[in-house]
């Protein structure tokens, strides 16, 4: 594509945006491309792209998934773009393309993994074709932005590149409809040993049949509407998984994932279910793009799930966790509720994924707040519950209304590291802080604290 002067004044004005933001402390992952759009909204279809582009998109998992396909790349030694620290919207793309050109807009990269936001299908999609796309799941979300799960559907599937292939979760019987006309590949997992059926959880995005709308047989449910599911007037079902994980070995850390009848034994990422499927995606997207099981074993014994998501760390007898809940999103909170219910021991919970910017532009229905499983929480066994931010008595109420004792429950309208001196450090096991995606440097701050009190507690006994 022949690129003229006004391309080049757009690319420019990015990089030079960006060095400035940089020097004065600013990260920059969206105003450069915001701004570049403003002078050139055809910027993105003229960037050159990578030879490979893979795309990851979806309601949770984004984040994780494609730090885990990237992380392989970079384990390969293949030079790679990652939009790792940025916006997943238009212009955050736009910003990592431009931060990864020359001035003259040449891009020496054979590999691209960019998280993808769904709201910016329209726009993203139009640009830049994906070889392979990782759609991890489809729920319900921000109130504001997508809280329907059809609507980011219709989004999503009305402007996806026929050429792409797409690698969709056999288990979410919404996602795993998209791209009729494209090729599909998909991944999923069985019913594990021991794993729980029929959870009791507030939302449920999908009961009727999609093409039908009679009422879903429900043969297992995992979560939410992730299971597998029959229509008995129709016969539609679950697609059938092309790469699915069968076993889990807890005691040696591993776990069996299933392709075309061979059996591979891969290292668990984390302790929770969700990381599975992150793990099972990205395998599935990393072996159709060309990459060797035995390559993809070799590498992810060796990957772990960012700290931002997960983090945990042993304080004497004490367990101190980081654990990403988002704020506004009910399902990405109810999965870290429904991890935390399952632990043992005395557990207090930090409840840190509220709206630190809370007000103005960045206020939020909290409806959301109602669709969480609170329920999951209302446990003998965590003892202490620890509220924070501007939106501390909203959380404080939902606890209250899902039967918490309002004994275990502590308030603090602020994120500062001093609310780990509310926690009972002599008759706690665990401590769970909770974190979003707008907090994580406080939060940080926060846990830093915690695991050095919870050293010093055990210093003292």
């Amino acid at each position: 594509m022949l690129k003229g002067l006004h391309f080049h004044l757009s690319l420019w004005y990015g990089k030079l945006m960006k060095k400035i933001l940089h020097m004065t402390g600013h990260r920059a992952t969206f105003s450069p491309g915001y701004y570049a759009l403003k002078l050139n909204p055809d910027i993105l279809l003229q960037l050159e792209k990578p030879k490979h582009l893979f795309g990851v998109t979806g309601t949770n998992g984004k984040t994780t998934s494609s730090h885990f396909i990237a992380d392989v790349l970079k384990d390969k030694g293949m030079e790679h773009i990652h939009n790792s620290y940025g916006s997943n919207t238009l212009e955050g793309i736009v910003s990592t393309l431009m931060d990864h050109s020359s001035w003259t807009g040449k891009l020496p990269y054979e590999y691209g993994v960019f998280e993808i936001d769904e709201r910016s299908s329209p726009h993203v999609y139009r640009a830049m074709t994906p070889e392979f796309l990782l759609v991890t799941n489809l729920f319900r979300d921000s109130y504001k932005r997508n809280a329907h799960a059809e609507f980011i559907f219709d989004l999503i599937d009305g402007h996806l590149p026929k050429e792409t292939t797409l690698i969709l979760n056999a288990d979410d019987l919404i996602s795993s409809r998209l791209g009729r006309d494209n090729r599909h590949v998909t991944f999923g997992i069985d019913p594990l040993e021991g794993e729980e059926h029929l959870p009791q959880n507030n939302v449920v995005d999908i009961e009727n049949c999609p093409v039908c709308d009679h009422l879903l047989r429900k043969d297992f449910v995992r979560y939410h509407h992730i299971g597998r599911f029959a229509c008995e007037n129709c016969g539609y079902a679950n697609l059938p998984r092309d790469y699915a994980i069968t076993r889990i070995d807890s005691a040696n850390h591993t776990c069996t994932l299933s392709h075309r009848g061979v059996d591979w034994t891969f290292t668990l990422p984390s302790k929770n279910i969700v990381d599975l499927y992150n793990l099972v995606s990205s395998v599935a997207l990393l072996h159709e793009a060309g990459f060797s099981m035995e390559e993809l074993q070799d590498s992810f014994s060796m990957i772990k799930v960012i700290e931002s998501r997960y983090k945990e760390e042993r304080c004497g007898k004490i367990d101190v966790a980081l654990l990403m809940a988002k704020a506004i999103n009910p399902i990405a909170s109810s999965r870290s509720f429904d991890y935390i219910k399952r632990q043992t021991g005395r557990i207090a919970v930090i409840l840190g994924n509220t709206e630190i910017k809370a007000g103005g532009l960045n206020e939020e229905n909290i409806a959301w707040l109602y669709d969480i499983d609170f329920h999951f929480l209302n446990q003998e066994n965590i003892v202490q519950f620890i509220t924070l931010g501007k939106r501390h008595k909203d959380v404080d109420v939902r606890l209250l209304l899902a039967g918490v004792d309002p004994k275990k429950i502590t308030s603090f309208g602020t994120f500062s590291p001093d609310i780990a001196y509310a926690i009972d450090y002599e008759n706690v096991d665990k401590i769970f802080i909770l974190n979003d995606t707008d907090n994580i440097p406080e939060m940080m701050q926060v846990r830093e604290k915690v695991v050095e009190l919870a050293k010093e507690a055990q210093r003292e006994n």
